[in-house]
């Protein structure tokens, strides 16, 4: 989703056919949105597994990226609500993951691994600026966020197909599987 700070300008001057103040219209509602979305979390808790609250913000980044690429050039309104969404599904995907990552990653190693996560985003960037490029450029802006959306939609719906995924509130610090226990 790194594109978007970069091709959100673009997606507001070519396809909405707007300038400066619904740029900033768009930008303050996501912004805006992931305070809502942190309000919420932290009052209601996410879902008893975290590993579902952000795979729910995942899907629902993607649908609201998505939609943003769909949404008609005469429609801004509705992107700038797309905006909103995507702001929550932010706090919902990014709250829980920290908290699940502390839990899971043993201190020895979180320095380490914090920093190669870290690494491995900003790595992202640039290749993920470089492929929406092309699609902005020979295409249309609004189709960089389309394919965006299905991409990370389609994580999401992955993250739910995968056990190792599903399961990682049970297992033990270090991956290793919970033990069985009968109740």
């Amino acid at each position: 989703l790194a594109p978007s700070g970069s091709l959100t300008p673009l997606l507001i001057t070519k396809h909405f056919g707007g300038g400066a103040g619904e740029l900033a219209a768009a930008q303050s509602a996501m912004g805006i949105g992931i305070v809502i979305g942190g309000l919420a979390l932290g009052v209601w808790g996410g879902f008893k597994r975290k590993v579902l609250t952000t795979l729910a913000g995942i899907i629902v980044m993607g649908v609201g990226f998505l939609g943003t690429g769909l949404t008609p050039g005469n429609k801004l309104p509705v992107a700038i609500g797309f905006n909103a969404l995507t702001g929550i599904a932010i706090a919902f995907a990014n709250g829980p993951l920290g908290a699940i990552f502390q839990a899971k990653i043993p201190p020895e190693m979180q320095g380490r691994a914090f920093m190669m996560l870290n690494s491995l985003c900003m790595l992202a960037m640039p290749i993920g600026i470089a492929l929406a490029a092309p699609i902005a450029d020979h295409l249309a802006v609004n189709y960089a966020f389309i394919f965006g959306g299905i991409i990370v939609l389609g994580m999401g719906l992955a993250g739910l197909l995968q056990k190792d995924v599903c399961t990682l509130d049970s297992q033990e610090v270090g991956g290793k599987a919970a033990p069985v226990t009968a109740e």
